[in-house]
């Protein structure tokens, strides 16, 4: 395995679970261990690794990646 996700879960009022990428994980050159680079840290201090899904399909995709999937790319150039 070449890298895994890491994602953080939450549960909204309905009970459903929504996943947030906050990293990624690599082995070790040596193999015997992983690096863990994160972009955020977990709230609650948990956070779970995945392999990474497909990124062909969103249907494919963890809940909360399906939906940024469906956001308009953002221009950070400022108008001024």
């Amino acid at each position: 395995m070449d890298r895994l996700d890491a994602l953080v879960a939450r549960k909204d009022k309905d009970g459903k679970t929504h996943w947030t990428r906050i990293g990624v994980a690599f082995p070790t050159k040596s193999g015997g261990g992983w690096n863990i680079y994160l972009d955020a840290n977990p709230i609650d201090g948990k956070l779970t690794l995945f392999p990474p899904k497909p990124r062909g399909n969103a249907n494919d995709r963890p809940n909360s990646q399906a939906q940024n999937a469906k956001e308009p790319d953002l221009d950070d150039e400022i108008p001024f």
